[in-house]
């Protein structure tokens, strides 16, 4: 689907990227009647320097209360408009088209704009190691659903609202959601290529980080702040552990 930017959506989405500088600004183009307008949401991220999330909430309000969303549009801070890996995750999961400019500022505080660019899904998918953490498209959750999909042909949604340090907030989202995404319990002590481990790595008594069996006693995970890596399960994680799970069309 080819979508045009007018200057005032250019304008508008300049002008967002501006006064939020020097976090990313971002939001939705929406089709309100006959025009295509563009809107802003809170970028929820909690790095919104380098990176953006927004709460998928916000799509279901903005179609409410304004209109159809056809695009999603967002700023970098003194980087090039390259789309980034997560960008491209992003857009795939979207199932629509991204905008992106770039705003520098200057030492004079005057503010340089490059040209807005567009990118569309393309079947792009990231890879399961050595892949960037962030929060909402790059996290432990999201590596799971993206193995079982990639290596087990099982869907599981990505599409859930993410509240920072969520286990310590009254919203257990492992807890709350793991059955619901066709997850149950094993019961036995014995391990299958895409099990399921959530672990508790805190005194908080929630489920607070999960990852996905790929065989030979190892396992891969995404924590927070590093790149997603293979460990071996034992030990600490074998201790650590809440839940095994199996998806129900493996069981």
């Amino acid at each position: 689907m080819e979508i045009n930017a007018s200057q005032d959506v250019i304008a508008f989405i300049k002008e967002s990227a501006k006064l939020r500088y020097p976090q990313e600004a971002c939001g939705f183009l929406v089709k309100k009647g006959k025009k295509t307008i563009a809107v802003e949401v809170s970028n929820e991220s909690p790095n919104p320097r380098q990176q953006f999330l927004i709460n998928p909430e916000k799509f279901a309000e903005v179609e409410e209360f304004i209109g159809e969303i056809v695009a999603v549009w967002h700023s970098h801070v003194d980087e090039p408009a390259i789309p980034s890996s997560a960008d491209l995750a992003g857009c795939e999961e979207s199932a629509m088209p991204w905008f992106l400019i770039a705003i520098y500022k200057h030492q004079d505080d005057v503010f340089e704009f490059s040209n807005l660019i567009s990118f569309e899904p393309i079947g792009h998918q990231s890879p399961l190691i050595g892949r960037p953490y962030v929060y909402g498209i790059f996290d432990c959750w999201s590596l799971v659903v993206d193995y079982m999909k990639q290596k087990h042909g099982i869907e599981m949604s990505n599409s859930y609202p993410r509240y920072e340090n969520f286990w310590k907030n009254g919203k257990p989202f492992f807890s709350m959601h793991y059955a619901d995404e066709g997850l149950v319990k094993v019961t036995d002590n014995t391990y299958q290529d895409g099990d399921v481990f959530m672990f508790q790595t805190d005194s908080s008594g929630e489920i607070n980080h999960v990852g996905v069996y790929i065989g030979n006693d190892k396992f891969i995970h995404h924590v927070q702040g590093r790149v997603s890596q293979t460990d071996i399960y034992g030990g600490y994680w074998l201790k650590h552990t809440i839940l095994h799970l199996r998806h129900k069309d493996k069981c």
